[in-house]
């Protein structure tokens, strides 16, 4: 076993204990057993008064990676950073005296490591295991940078000390950790980590973490723990704001701070929130053991409601209080300070510049996706006098969003999880988090908003609530229920919302039949339209020079829907081909299941062979102009729409279009298309056929349309949207 150390190694394995002998054995063996042998191992004995020395000494006599400071006892914190100074490779991975490492986890995470050089952390799931070793519960954490950190400065779930494998020269490089933070050591180091690096973590659990009575949350210093977490995340937040770190000042400045946010914490009840988390668990623990704990444990979780929603919102987007109470302290201890840093006061001056916030947390996909991209692509928010702009969404939307230097991405987790919890963070966080941001105007593209945040704008994309006709195709289902729900929600937000943006007039008529008591400004503002789709119409040819063969090829994209009619577009097309029309209908979209089940027995009924439709499902839509290319005419049948993207799209790919004649189409496209009635088959057909027979025709129309498409641009989009909101936020301040 006596192991020869390598010149330089990979990793510097950092284990510090203290009269932790009962489970040192244990601990070292899993360290000297990984599957990748090429470590140094070093192991800090802080003054410990058991038999631990005589345990390193042993292990160290049979294996050379292993290194030995002893030193008297003054602390992990101090302890951790004499074996950091002491390191000499590139990464360094920390393990507790009384936890085990799982036999690959160095290999795992430095591969990882190996794969991502921008990484400065990477934790993993873990085990937890009782005093004899036997497992009680798995954690597992995200992988994902943002919600990492969102869960960092929240106070939630993060990955164990022990399972923390960190880049040793930056550590060295941001001070290591702070002893000043005795029970939190590892939360204030990671959120400083987390400044100048990414974060990741491995799903598997590669360590066992080991609950014993010994442990800080089980002594009286439970309290200290919950104190020091959350002086570590106010004063991430104060750096965050530009305010000097209470944790880096002189002794008389630290213990000030942390006085008065140990007072803040008892005013706001933490404490005794915690004991109630306690007795929940103790309660719970106790339902096995007795029939009668079930009615204990009921009565401590219904018994104090104020806890229980308090619970709730803590376990679905954490502890958002802390960012507040940094504010506070700014304002308290220096008025001078705060007047240059803090926007509270910045913004109380006219002439100052704009903060906009935006609510992309509902954003999932489709054409409001489209919109916060190409708009957000192309603003100049300066030119407006909107020096920042404030983003709330998801990881996936906020990655398909461009980096700004005048854009802040923010990732709450909640966002990322389902529609329940992102609308109980929209009604609980959002507006305090937009108030903290210093926000003078929240815009919410979705169209849904149901906070108290003042001034807000709201977007209406979505026409099918306010249209009850188009609802009744849906009869009694679900998606019936959610509209009805849609209807009720936005209608609220519409009413009481400063302004609102309309897509068309069309849509603004229809949608302020339904609420006639909206009070505030609107404004309409066309989509745009981007570059790939523009192309200048192709030389028309007439139908006879179509065969079986080369057939004319249709084009309807859109979702398969009630109210998008494809049904009736393949019954007309049929027609068509019976009349010796060389025709063949291409169908791109995603689907609503039983309007696909619908769409497939027609097609059943009419090609059975499938000779001549064909459904191509959703299309990336990336790939999405490559399809207009390739077709001859485009169709769109649909009869309710608030602002046709895809006809918009089909008129800037110079395609002669055959339209329905409901809603805003006719606003849109104008004289540059045929109508039909989209519930009629023969008036499809109809349509199509004066096209096709017309290649003069045709071709009239397909520069029409393209001709008409070169007004909507994106540019002028953002321009609009970025001054109507600058424009509400100012009268609204000078209300």
């Amino acid at each position: 076993m006596n192991k020869t150390r390598n010149v330089s190694p990979a990793i510097s394995v950092l284990l510090s204990g203290y009269n932790g002998a009962r489970w040192l054995d244990e601990a070292i063996n899993s360290v000297l057993s990984q599957t990748l042998g090429d470590f140094e191992f070093i192991i800090v004995d802080d003054g410990s008064t058991d038999n631990s020395p005589e345990i390193i000494k042993r292990y160290a006599a049979q294996d050379a990676r292993i290194v030995v400071i002893a030193k008297n006892n003054t602390g992990l914190a101090d302890s951790l950073n004499v074996g950091i100074q002491r390191a000499r490779c590139e990464w360094i991975a920390r393990l507790d005296a009384d936890d085990i490492c799982e036999p690959a986890r160095l290999e795992k995470q430095l591969a990882k490591a190996r794969v991502n050089p921008g990484l400065v952390f990477i934790g993993s799931g873990l085990l937890e295991i009782d005093e004899n070793g036997n497992a009680l519960k798995t954690y597992r954490y995200p992988d994902r940078h943002a919600l990492l950190t969102r869960n960092l400065y929240t106070a939630r779930k993060f990955p164990a000390h022990s399972s923390a494998f960190y880049r040793t020269d930056v550590v060295r490089t941001i001070g290591g950790y702070r002893p000043r933070i005795k029970r939190a050591e590892d939360w204030d180091l990671w959120l400083r980590l987390s400044e100048v690096g990414q974060f990741a973590a491995i799903d598997e659990p590669l360590v066992r973490l080991r609950k014993h009575s010994d442990q800080i949350s089980h002594d009286e210093s439970g309290r200290r723990q919950i104190i020091d977490a959350r002086v570590a995340i106010a004063c991430y937040w104060l750096r965050y704001h530009g305010f000097h770190d209470p944790i880096a000042a002189d002794d008389g400045v630290f213990q000030s701070f942390y006085a008065w946010v140990e007072n803040r914490l008892e005013q706001e009840g933490t404490f005794e929130f915690y004991d109630y988390i306690a007795r929940v668990k103790t309660s719970v623990a106790e339902m096995n053991k007795s029939p009668s704990a079930l009615l204990v444990a009921t009565r401590h979780i219904i018994g104090e409601p104020g806890f229980l929603l308090r619970f709730l919102r803590v376990r679905l987007i954490g502890d958002m209080t802390l960012r507040r109470l940094a504010l506070e302290w700014m304002r308290v201890t220096d008025k001078c300070a705060v007047s240059k840093l803090n926007t509270d006061i910045h913004h109380a001056r006219n002439e100052k510049a704009l903060v906009i916030g935006i609510d992309g947390g509902n954003i999932r996909g489709g054409g409001t996706v489209t919109h916060l991209v190409e708009t957000l692509r192309v603003a100049d928010p300066g030119k407006h006098g909107i020096e920042r702009v404030v983003l709330w969404g998801g990881e996936k939307l906020l990655a398909a969003i461009d980096d700004k230097s005048w854009l802040v991405k923010r990732c709450p987790a909640a966002l990322d999880r389902g529609f329940v919890k992102r609308t109980l963070w929209q009604l609980f966080s959002l507006s305090k988090e937009a108030k903290a941001e210093e926000c003078d105007i929240l815009f919410v593209p979705g169209g849904a908003y149901a906070g108290s945040f003042r001034p807000v704008v709201v977007m209406s994309q979505n026409l099918l609530p306010f249209d009850l006709k188009e609802m009744r195709r849906y009869r009694l289902s679900r998606n019936l229920l959610r509209l009805w729900l849609l209807r009720l929600i936005q209608s609220r937000a519409l009413k009481r919302a400063e302004g609102t943006i309309f897509l068309t007039k069309f849509a603004r008529e229809t949608v302020l039949r339904t609420t006639a008591s909206h009070r505030g400004e609107t404004s309409i503002i066309a989509h745009g339209l981007g570059t790939r789709f523009r192309m200048a119409p192709k030389p028309q040819r007439p139908i006879i020079e179509y065969t079986s063969d080369k057939p004319y090829r249709l084009l309807y994209v859109s979702t398969i829907d009630e109210y998008k009619h494809q049904w009736h577009v393949v019954e007309a097309v049929a027609a068509l081909r019976q009349q010796g029309y060389p025709l063949a209908l291409d169908l791109v979209g995603s689907a609503y299941a039983p309007s696909l089940l619908r769409l497939k027995a027609m097609i059943s009924r009419l090609d059975p062979n499938n000779d001549w439709v064909c459904y191509h499902g959703a299309v990336p839509y990336a790939e999405l102009h490559q399809r207009y290319a390739q077709a001859d005419l485009g169709i769109f049948a649909s009869s309710c729409e608030n602002m046709p993207i895809i006809l918009l799209e089909t008129m800037g790919m110079g395609l002669p279009i055959s339209c329905s004649h409901r809603g805003a189409m006719p606003e849109v496209l104008g004289d540059a298309g045929v109508y039909f009635d989209p519930e009629n088959p023969e008036d499809i057909a109809q349509a199509v056929r004066t096209l096709i027979d017309s290649a003069e025709l045709r071709s009239e129309k397909a520069a029409a349309s393209f001709k008409a498409a070169q007004v909507f641009s994106w540019e002028k989009c953002a321009t609009e949207t970025f001054g109507f909101l600058a424009a509400v936020a100012g009268r609204f301040r000078r209300a």
